[in-house]
């Protein structure tokens, strides 16, 4: 993302929250930073306490893979490091009016029943603080840069970390004037859920999340663990829906249902095929709605959806149309226990989209894959990812 519009998103929220918005202009001047990014916190990212669901991992440090590494290192020593690097200590400057509001709403995000009077947060100045960076690189596994640690972190930033929670945002800025100093932000995560809430309590925002779902029917996610052995036996396929487009298929059942059986296998065939991929390179693999949702370590998720295809332009819209709605609809609702987890969405396909379509995918954060003589093969872009987790 540009920084203009991570600085943009940033000033939108500060907007929700106070009322003299002129030192927040100066405080984010588009002049003093050289470039950003924006991080969705993980369960594994945050402090057990402040934990959307409970899991078994003692990790107190932030990590970050794929392209994100290059803001905190130079990509000359990403793709060289063959050891992990020592802590070194950068220098954070956190807003005060920021961290202000995440402490003055934390009882109500641990208690949404809890009611609590919110007072004005007016604070106006910069906290100096500071925390530790690294390269973390296990054996053969591709490197992550690993941000913070609760022991080697300056006070404020502790504090900072004990109010972030499951989904919040991260926004890291780089100072011009020294390229080893940041500006933090942190965005509570209802913030991007509900932009029409005014922000003073995310126990309201909450609150409305759950009556809405509740309404539309909406449940958790059931994942199913399997294997990559199992996998297809679990998938709810719906390539059945594609035939409908055959007039002959209304007239003639029985062909109309050997070619929806004949349909069901090819995408069996590739789902397994791809999760075969994932597996080999130490990914679980999960099941649901979903094809295939497979996580590593519970810090990174790839969220897949596979499409066969008739070979008609007709038949490859219609696909195209599904893969791309389902794969945000999933990550929204069907991600259970690892929502939040930094994911990678994917759609594969029984063979090779029109270009149109690859550039539709890729403007949009999605991967694209196709299957050639039983090999997984894709865009430049989607073998890079894989490369990069040392899948191929």
């Amino acid at each position: 993302m540009e920084i203009k519009r991570i600085i943009d998103e940033t000033k939108y929220y500060f907007k929700s929250i106070c009322s003299d918005f002129s030192f927040i202009e100066e405080i984010l001047n588009i002049d003093k930073f050289t470039e950003g990014i924006i991080l969705c916190l993980s369960n594994v990212c945050v402090l057990r306490k402040n934990r959307l669901q409970e899991i078994s991992s003692k990790q107190t440090h932030i990590h970050i893979t794929g392209n994100d590494m290059k803001f905190f290192y130079p990509d000359s020593i990403l793709s060289s490091v063959e050891s992990s690097t020592e802590d070194e200590e950068v220098e954070i400057e956190l807003i005060g009016l920021n961290l202000r509001h995440l402490e003055v709403i934390n009882a109500a995000r641990r208690d949404i029943s809890k009611e609590i009077d919110f007072p004005k947060v007016t604070d106006k100045s910069i906290i100096k603080t500071s925390t530790v960076k690294k390269i973390s690189k296990r054996k053969q596994q591709a490197p992550q840069v690993q941000i913070s640690k609760i022991r080697c972190d300056g006070e404020e930033f502790q504090k900072f970390r004990e109010n972030i929670f499951t989904g919040d945002r991260l926004v890291f800025l780089k100072y011009k004037e020294n390229p080893n100093k940041y500006l933090v932000v942190g965005i509570p995560s209802t913030f991007y859920n509900d932009k029409s809430i005014s922000y003073n309590s995310d126990s309201i925002a909450k609150d409305l999340l759950i009556k809405e779902s509740n309404e539309t029917g909406l449940k958790n996610s059931n994942l199913r663990n399997t294997s990559s052995e199992d996998i297809a036996k679990y998938v709810i396929s719906d390539e059945e829906e594609s035939e409908d487009n055959n007039t002959e298929a209304i007239f003639d059942l029985s062909k109309g249902i050997k070619t929806r059986e004949k349909r069901k296998k090819r995408h069996e065939y590739i789902v397994t095929l791809f999760a075969k991929l994932l597996a080999r390179k130490g990914f679980s693999l999960y099941v649901e709605r979903i094809d295939c949702l497979a996580v590593r370590e519970n810090s990174e998720a790839i969220l897949c959806e596979v499409k066969t295809l008739d070979g008609t332009n007709s038949d490859e819209t219609a696909q195209v149309l599904k893969g791309f709605s389902q794969v945000f609809y999933y990550e929204n609702f069907s991600m259970g226990q690892f929502t939040g987890l930094p994911t990678q969405k994917v759609v594969v396909f029984e063979h090779k989209i029109n270009q149109e379509h690859i550039s539709f995918f890729e403007e949009h954060g999605i991967l694209v894959y196709w299957v050639e003589n039983d090999i997984i093969c894709g865009t430049e872009n989607a073998i890079s990812y894989l490369d990069s987790l040392d899948i191929m």
